[in-house]
């Protein structure tokens, strides 16, 4: 083999030319056919590596594939999952919160007596929906816990919430007639236009008996008038008993009270005989005896004639007597001045009332010398 450089002979075996020292490649002789099939197993080789890569590549892009949508359905299970715990607990909140839930509380524990705990059942239904048939149900709770001043704030917001509803009327009216307190009913009904809640005082009697005096201690008799608060008629007793339209007297003209102790009892009816509320005075009446008579001039001694005038308290009748005697209803009487008489006299007087009542007895002595 020569050395492809310089062209020395290189003994067989050596790979570097002794001479040049280049590097001596050995190269099996060429075969033309050898080298097509050589060429065609590395192109199927190829060939079938890049088939292998290219199904790799596409199974890998399957798989991949594959776990994408095992990771969404996961994901969307999850979600799901989430949106059902909110939704129910969403639901159940909304459900424990409805107003029928709140009343049927209320309800089942009312009937079992737990008047306390079915309040703030109704309570909360009314505050949550400003319902008048929840604030009245909590304001009926409260009148069973003897809550009356509750009870009628309840009320009054029921009203405030539906001017209309007539369950809260009927418990204030019952209220008030139980308490007696006609001026409360009257109020409400006058707040009220609704025909349908004016229905509901048509038989109840708001009027008021007024007394034209007061009661208390008097010394003469009293004149007293009676008058109603509204179209009503009166009815009045003296003795104690029920003064309504059975046992009463109605009244037509003032009373007179004269001495001693009169408890007045009077009460306005209604066109049905249905009573209000009673009203009564107690008069006690002591007559007090006139004063005494008033004499002038005083007693002494006269030397020329005088006229003598008396007065008393109105009223009153006045009576005398020169005899030294009391005089009485049956001595002359008094009328305007009178003359005195000669000589040495004592006159009496005495004042005596409409109710016959006398005074003390005043004497004079005049002495006159003519």
């Amino acid at each position: 083999m020569k050395c492809p450089k310089c062209g020395f002979d290189i003994p067989e075996g050596d790979l570097f030319c002794p001479s040049c020292g280049a590097e001596i490649r050995i190269v099996p002789d060429y075969n033309l056919f050898e080298e097509d099939i050589l060429s065609s197993m590395i192109a199927e080789d190829e060939d079938k590596s890049e088939k292998k890569n290219v199904n790799e590549i596409n199974n890998d892009k399957k798989k991949n594939k594959k776990s994408k949508k095992n990771r969404n359905k996961i994901v969307c299970i999850v979600l799901i999952f989430i949106f059902c715990v909110l939704l129910g607990g969403f639901l159940l909140f909304s459900y424990f919160n409805s107003f029928s839930y709140l009343m049927s509380s209320g309800y089942s524990l009312e009937k079992k007596d737990n008047y306390s705990a079915a309040y703030y059942k109704y309570l909360k239904a009314a505050q949550k929906y400003d319902s008048a048939k929840a604030y009245t149900d909590a304001g009926e709770m409260q009148y069973k816990l003897n809550n009356k001043s509750k009870t009628e704030k309840l009320l009054y917001k029921a009203i405030d919430s539906d001017p209309t509803y007539k369950d809260a009327y009927k418990l204030l009216i019952n209220i008030y007639e139980q308490g007696k307190n006609f001026d409360a009913i009257s109020t409400l009904k006058e707040n009220s236009s609704n025909s349908k809640i004016q229905a509901l005082f048509k038989d109840i009697v708001t009027g008021k008996v007024i007394f034209s005096k007061s009661g208390g201690k008097y010394d003469d008799d009293i004149e007293l008038t009676l008058n109603a608060s509204g179209s009503y008629d009166i009815y009045y007793t003296l003795d104690g008993k029920d003064p309504g339209k059975s046992q009463g007297t109605k009244y037509s003209e003032p009373i007179i009270l004269s001495e001693g102790e009169t408890v007045v009892e009077a009460v306005c009816v209604n066109t049905d005989g249905k009573a209000g509320v009673e009203a009564k005075e107690n008069y006690k009446i002591s007559y007090k005896k006139p004063g005494d008579p008033m004499v002038s001039p005083e007693s002494g001694s006269f030397v020329k004639p005088e006229t003598i005038t008396i007065s008393s308290d109105g009223g009153c009748r006045i009576f005398y007597t020169w005899d030294g005697s009391d005089p009485n209803v049956n001595s002359a009487e008094y009328t305007g001045p009178i003359d005195m008489l000669p000589g040495n006299n004592v006159l009496s007087v005495i004042v005596i009332d409409k109710h016959d009542l006398s005074s003390n007895i005043v004497r004079k002595n005049y002495i006159f010398n003519q």
